[in-house]
């Protein structure tokens, strides 16, 4: 139980940080365009 709690907790982490970077990415490209 923990371990699965530990790593969805992880999962999130890393999908928000993902999230963040593609926003950026976003953001870095739009005045190009």
């Amino acid at each position: 139980m923990m371990v699965l709690h530990a790593t969805s907790m992880l999962d999130g982490e890393l999908h928000q940080g993902t999230r963040q970077l593609v926003t950026a990415h976003i953001e870095d490209l739009r005045p190009r365009l």
